[in-house]
């Protein structure tokens, strides 16, 4: 792990999975992003001040900004990998993965892949009551790492992601169903704790044959399984 003592410290852990360009753009964002108390925009954190963060945006276009995301020439996996590697002394022998899915509340006619999903912060199991909200499903696999301070035992980092799109959003032949998702985001992260023993935790949705039989044999899997 790498010694961090500033953000701008934790900023560049990741400027090797960039171009100078990209990476001085990805800078200016995230060190916006983590300052910025008000409601994130990109053209919002592009305005706002980063006095000695040694961050350049100005004589940029915000377009340039919002190119750096539509014109991708960088991996989004590879940031997850980094992450990882930043948590590795507190990392436990026995690794244990959490897969879930999480609505991101957005509203507008031109959001890719945004639907009415299930959302469980206005839902109510005691009154039975489902409520559903528009916005952007995502798959999201985290790591949990230990820490006593915490009420839990510890926090979950999230380290991979996926865009889930319903079936009325997307052509059939984009379309994969969650655990689909969840299973891709596992395979692509196992090979990053290796020697460790690893377990998956994860609801009723992913408590399921896709992974059950998608995992390697070596892999725990706890969740509320039904009767087969």
């Amino acid at each position: 792990m790498q010694s961090l003592r500033t953000i701008t410290d934790l900023v560049h852990a990741f400027r090797g999975e960039f171009s100078a360009p990209s990476f001085n753009n990805f800078s200016t964002l995230l060190l916006a992003w983590i300052m910025m108390p008000l409601k994130r925009t990109v053209t919002g954190l592009v305005r706002c001040p980063l006095r000695g963060s040694g961050s350049r945006s100005q004589g940029k276009h915000f377009s340039v900004f919002h190119r750096f995301f539509s014109r991708v020439r960088w991996e989004l996996n590879d940031l997850g990998r980094v992450v990882v590697g930043l948590f590795d002394a507190f990392i436990p022998k026995d690794v244990t993965l959490i897969v879930d899915d999480t609505l991101c509340r957005r509203s507008g006619p031109r959001i890719l892949g945004a639907g009415m999903f299930h959302d469980p912060l206005t839902s109510s199991s005691s009154s039975k009551r489902v409520c559903f909200s528009f916005g952007l499903n995502f798959v999201v696999l985290s790591l949990w790492i230990p820490a006593s301070f915490c009420h839990s035992g510890g926090i979950a980092v999230p380290i991979l992601f996926r865009l889930y799109r319903s079936k009325r959003t997307c052509p059939d032949h984009l379309h994969q169903k969650r655990t689909a998702l969840a299973l891709e985001l596992l395979r692509m992260a196992l090979p990053w704790f290796k020697d460790r023993k690893i377990t998956v935790l994860g609801d009723a949705e992913y408590a399921c044959r896709t992974l059950l039989e998608g995992l390697p044999s070596d892999v725990g899997m706890i969740g509320p399984f039904g009767r087969p």
